[in-house]
């Protein structure tokens, strides 16, 4: 069988993809800038990621309405943006530096026992998680910006760093 490899780790512009599917043995080396996703495969997935992810210190862009991201392989995003509905779907997550979610615009789970570690900053401007979520939520550091809004898992919330809320709201 054949093993697939996209990027190279001296990359360091752009890359725009409708979704980005990493199956079982293939291996995605993102660029050192922005990696932009806006679209998603006919299962709903923005990324669906079984193989290996190298990030490179790269950021994820997604900019799709309303998807999910399953990354269940090996290698974590490091900073993720997110300018659409993002959904993660069950199991525990590792975001390798920091989350910005944009104003109108949503990072949540469609699963209630999804656990989140964010080694970085959560920065909130738009809709951050949800408060019927059972699993455990990790944070380096979180920022509620006007109009941004924290629903605290019904879990565990452990911060690592500064909690900032900047005219937001926690529910």
């Amino acid at each position: 069988a054949s093993v697939g490899k996209l990027g190279t780790s001296s990359a360091s512009g752009s890359n725009t993809f409708g979704n980005l599917t990493i199956n079982s043995g293939g291996t995605y080396q993102a660029t050192s800038g922005t990696t932009t996703i806006t679209s998603e495969t006919s299962g709903g997935f923005a990324i669906d990621h079984d193989g290996t992810f190298t990030h490179n210190n790269g950021k994820v862009n997604i900019t799709t309405a309303n998807t999910s991201i399953d990354i269940a392989g090996t290698g974590n995003l490091y900073d993720l943006e997110i300018n659409g509905i993002v959904k993660l779907v069950s199991g525990s997550y590792t975001i390798d530096n920091d989350v910005t979610i944009a104003s109108g615009h949503t990072f949540t789970t469609n699963n209630l026992s999804t656990s989140l570690t964010v080694l970085g900053n959560v920065n909130v401007s738009g809709s951050f998680w949800r408060t019927d979520n059972n699993g455990t939520v990790t944070l380096g550091g979180l920022t509620i910006n006007s109009g941004g809004t924290y629903n605290a898992t019904n879990g565990t919330t452990i911060m690592k760093g500064a909690l900032r809320n900047v005219g937001g709201t926690i529910s």
